[in-house]
């Protein structure tokens, strides 16, 4: 993890599973952009559930690819953000988030402007409406919600 910015992942019950590191721009020659232990599997859990959930009912969630994408939404004042740790929505994280809103809730959508994050959205608007309501906000091209005013953000996600 050296040179890394670590952030420590809970499951759902708020037991720490593992830690990320990401690093800080691009990486050296050879280097991944993220490092994860040997053995974790981040479609089995969404980053930040175990705060988020404390919120969910009354405001939903609001839903995105990465780690930074929580912490930049969550200094805003939006405790309700979460983040599936790239662009696959997985059986089991989809379970997760339907159980934090419940039958009634709702999830905002908020990933990437990007190709991979465009069919992200694609997939979780189709599968997740299914069973709460849902709002997807399209970025446009290249934007990522870390990169979002504050404005913009608490537009997006009220």
């Amino acid at each position: 993890m050296h040179g890394r910015v670590v952030f420590p992942i809970h499951n759902a019950q708020g037991e720490l599973v593992a830690y990320a590191g990401r690093w800080p721009g691009e990486p050296p020659e050879g280097e991944g952009k993220y490092k994860l232990p040997p053995g974790f599997h981040k479609v089995l859990d969404v980053y930040n559930l175990h705060r988020a959930t404390a919120c969910a009912p009354e405001h939903g969630l609001v839903l995105v690819e990465g780690y930074f994408d929580v912490l930049r939404l969550w200094q805003y004042g939006i405790c309700h953000a979460v983040a599936l740790m790239g662009s696959t929505l997985s059986e089991v994280q989809e379970a997760q988030l339907v159980e934090a809103v419940g039958s009634q809730g709702r999830i905002t959508l908020l990933f990437d402007g990007d190709p991979s994050g465009r069919a992200c959205t694609q997939d979780a608007l189709e599968r997740l409406s299914r069973r709460v309501f849902v709002k997807a906000i399209l970025l446009p091209d290249g934007m990522q919600p870390d990169h979002l005013h504050e404005e913009d953000i608490r537009a997006f996600c009220s």
